[in-house]
């Protein structure tokens, strides 16, 4: 070890110049933090835990950043900064071996927690898993589903921090807005309405803003809040969705007995669902009026 550091202070010696430049106290410090990195760097490559290695090139890394920081006149400073190797070592070449022992460390960690959750399952442990493998998959539409799907779930579970979380690494705006309207529903069911209006209010685009909306409203009628669901069902933009949250009040008012308000629910429903030009969007709202329909045990 003393003997590959007096190569690399020789080394260094010769390609940063004569003993002018040693008599500088800048270069001297800069020269001494250069040598202390290169001892955390070699130790790092003589260790075997990766802990200690990750350490040790944090630390190595913070000194020749230090160099460049505190002493940007040396010639050591001018080296780093610009790219260049001092003997094999320069800036990014230890960047990457940090990366990568980083990297190592979190795979080793992240297996662990697998093994564990294998092991004793929970809703959370195993949406962590499912998250990990569904951003190794390929195919972009597939991968896309598969992240809103587990975003909706991790809401669904109560994990709404997770949720959000997930949901931002989606990066089309369409199946980021399917899994926020996801999102809100799940907020409504479980009671914070306020929540799920202002998650609501992210979506882009009205179509999928429209669809959090209806599902707001059933879920304040399902709550017994009759007069925020209509409410609610009257801000909507789309009229399929405005249609399908008033089947979904309609089906609300018979579960708690209100049969009568039901099917005028329901009429107002077919009323709007006859004025859609568009007739598979006709068509939806029909759907969801008839399984209405058919809920209440009316038809």
């Amino acid at each position: 070890m003393k003997r590959i550091l007096a190569v690399w202070v020789i080394g260094l010696s010769l390609v940063i110049g004569s003993g002018s430049v040693w008599a500088s106290d800048d270069s001297a410090r800069a020269n001494s933090l250069f040598v202390e990195a290169v001892q955390l760097i070699q130790s790092s490559q003589n260790t075997l835990n990766d802990k200690e290695k990750l350490e040790q090139l944090d630390n190595a890394l913070g000194k020749l950043n230090r160099i460049i920081d505190k002493y940007p006149s040396s010639d050591l400073a001018v080296k780093l900064i610009t790219g260049q190797s001092i003997g094999n070592i320069n800036l990014k070449t230890v960047a990457e071996s940090l990366r990568a022992v980083a990297k190592s460390i979190k795979e080793v960690e992240d297996n662990a927690k697998k093994d564990a959750c294998y092991e004793a399952p929970t809703t959370k442990c195993v949406l962590v898993i499912a998250l990990s493998e569904a951003k190794t998959i390929e195919g972009a539409l597939q991968r896309l589903d598969a992240l809103r799907s587990i975003a909706e779930a991790q809401a669904n579970a109560g994990d709404i921090k997770a949720a959000f979380s997930t949901a931002k690494t989606i990066e089309d705006a369409s199946w980021r807005s399917i899994a926020l309207l996801g999102i809100a529903v799940a907020q409504a069911n479980a009671g914070d309405i306020k929540a799920a209006f202002a998650t609501a209010k992210t979506i882009e685009g009205a179509f999928w803003r429209s669809g959090a909306l209806s599902g707001i409203a059933e879920a304040q009628a399902n709550a017994g809040d009759i007069k925020a669901a209509f409410a609610t069902a009257k801000t909507i933009e789309d009229a399929d969705d405005r249609s399908g949250a008033l089947s979904g009040i309609a089906v609300a008012q018979a579960n708690a007995g209100d049969i009568k308000a039901s099917q005028s629910t329901i009429t107002l429903a077919l009323n709007l669902a006859k004025t859609i030009e568009d007739a598979y969007d006709r068509s939806y709202a029909l759907r969801g009026i008839a399984e209405a329909l058919s809920s209440v045990k009316s038809d």
